[in-house]
């Protein structure tokens, strides 16, 4: 593959986080999952490994959203709100112990996403209080 092909691989990809990002907007899920795994195919970011986990939360998915985010923090360990949602996908699996690393880890790095932070976790904890 030469350079030239190399570079126009994350463009490729982007599209298809992008166009994702506006199916998801517009309800169509099924969609946005497929863009999501045709841009981590063409070139695998850590952002989009973030936003195919929050997806599949949405979708109900916590193992397949957890897993994403663990990818999403092996390719960019330093990326606070990926700690933050993978917080709140572990929250949801009632793996609360593990969430809390996640919440403290991020605070601890920066004070200032404590509002973010601490806003999430009671997020997780309404919806969990929601599902069946």
């Amino acid at each position: 593959m030469t350079a030239e092909e190399m570079e126009y691989l994350p463009n490729v990809a982007v599209a298809y986080m992008n166009r994702a990002r506006t199916y998801q907007t517009n309800g169509n899920l099924d969609a946005a999952l497929a863009d999501l795994n045709k841009s981590v195919a063409v070139y695998p970011h850590f952002s989009a490994y973030q936003m195919r986990g929050e997806l599949q939360r949405t979708r109900g998915d916590l193992h397949a959203a957890l897993a994403d985010m663990n990818k999403s923090i092996e390719l960019r360990p330093g990326m606070a709100f990926t700690y933050i949602e993978r917080g709140v996908t572990l929250m949801l699996l009632g793996r609360d112990d593990e969430a809390e690393k996640d919440f403290s880890k991020v605070v601890k790095e920066d004070p200032e996403y404590k509002t973010i932070v601490d806003t999430r976790r009671a997020e997780a904890k309404q919806q969990r209080t929601k599902s069946p």
